[in-house]
């Protein structure tokens, strides 16, 4: 659906824009015109002035980001050990990783507590690989999901070498670990 001649946004990402002027269309779908003109159909409605990030996928924004229950996370001391993001049930939106360690280290996410988590026993939710650094750059993970992934427990992650959970990743600097959740 276009407005104002602008087509749909065809690009998948993360921005950041404000809101000039939002509403209801014709056929009843909210809208929303950001900064610059573009048109952004989304399920939320938003004031005029609202600023945040939007997620989008190729339908346009799908998940506007900041808006009341999300929480972002960041810990500069990723490793091999349980930790939990959050401690009860709840959604993952983005999850950025960046390892300046110089061998690949693997992103475990567990639906569930600390408690009920053991590395290389415990079957994670997602695995994800976080490339290794070169020594003087980091290497680096960037995931969206949209919809959001849902966690029934609890929100817990952990570094390690191998996808099956094991081994201490090592090197100069930890895995730093930003996500945004509720």
């Amino acid at each position: 659906m276009a407005i104002k001649g602008t087509p749909p946004l065809s690009t998948q990402g993360v921005i950041n824009l404000v809101a000039e002027e939002h509403g209801t269309g014709a056929r009843g779908n909210p809208y929303v015109i950001m900064t610059g003109g573009k048109y952004v159909a989304t399920p939320t409605a938003l004031t005029d002035g609202d600023a945040g990030a939007l997620l989008l996928d190729r339908y346009g924004a799908r998940s506007p980001m900041g808006v009341a229950g999300q929480q972002t996370f960041l810990t500069t001391t990723g490793t091999n050990s349980d930790n939990a993001i959050k401690t009860s049930a709840g959604h993952i939106y983005m999850l950025d990783a960046s390892n300046p360690t110089t061998a690949d280290a693997y992103l475990q996410i567990f639906d569930g507590t600390t408690a009920d988590t053991t590395l290389a026993v415990t079957t994670p939710k997602q695995s994800y690989l976080v490339p290794a650094g070169s020594g003087t750059k980091s290497g680096a993970l960037e995931k969206t999901f949209i919809p959001p992934l849902k966690m029934g427990t609890a929100i817990t992650y952990a570094f390690t070498l191998t996808v099956d959970g094991s081994g201490t990743v090592t090197g100069t600097g930890n895995v730093i670990l930003n996500a945004v959740y509720d």
